[in-house]
């Protein structure tokens, strides 16, 4: 899989994008990896969410298409999820003066990031049989009890990490901000869409060869 080229330049994009904005007062230009990180950590999130659903449909319907679109989510969450870790650790270094502080936003989000990669290490090494997808479904429904603690740690505990700075009830921060943050948003989420849609039709061609191919070998 190519996700891991085709995001590197895609965050290269976002990253001379954010580049022409203002930045902030206190952190000048060291603010703008917000643009980039925080899409990246709700994009993370949001993916693995979708990743729970069609486990779940898959473990009620046993149809192979809910495990196929899991596979595909888990490719783009995995880069996400370092591309999470990446930027904050930088944005951390600029303004915390570490790279990494075992935070319980943090460590909840390389535990995020670690059951994406057991997924594709498992989906990638292991045979493909129906005993395995109903493993790797059961072990995105395990994941899933980090969600909550990586979304709310920062009100449940106190944290080095900063508080949520967009909720449902109040902005803490410019409408400007909050303008380019969406507009960020948007160009992440067509991004998104368009590996999705690239990679299953990729799989459903190499789905329709490999039928091919059984049924020319079934009369050779």
């Amino acid at each position: 899989s190519f996700s891991f080229i085709y995001l590197s330049i895609f965050f290269f994009i976002c990253l001379f994008f954010s580049y022409q904005i203002v930045g902030d007062v206190q952190q000048e230009d060291n603010f703008k990896i917000f643009y980039i990180h925080v899409p990246c950590a709700w994009f993370a999130i949001f993916i693995y969410f979708c990743m729970v659903i069609f486990s779940l449909g898959f473990l009620i319907t046993s149809l192979k298409f809910y495990d196929i679109l899991t596979s595909l989510l888990a490719k783009i969450g995995f880069a996400f999820s370092c591309f999470t870790l990446v930027t904050g650790s930088l944005w951390g270094a600029c303004t915390w003066g570490t790279l990494w502080a075992w935070d319980t936003r943090l460590t909840s989000t390389l535990i995020l990031c670690i059951f994406y990669l057991f997924y594709l290490v498992i989906h990638l090494f292991f045979e493909k049989s129906f005993r395995n997808s109903f493993f790797l479904s059961f072990l995105v429904l395990l994941g899933f009890l980090n969600i909550p603690i990586l979304k709310f740690s920062v009100d449940w505990w106190n944290t080095l990490h900063q508080k949520q700075s967009i909720t449902s009830f109040a902005l803490f921060v410019d409408y400007s901000v909050v303008m380019s943050l969406f507009f960020f948003l948007l160009f992440y989420f067509i991004y998104v869409l368009l590996y999705f849609f690239l990679e299953f039709r990729i799989v459903l061609i190499r789905e329709k060869v490999e039928q091919l191919y059984k049924y020319i070998n079934a009369y050779d």
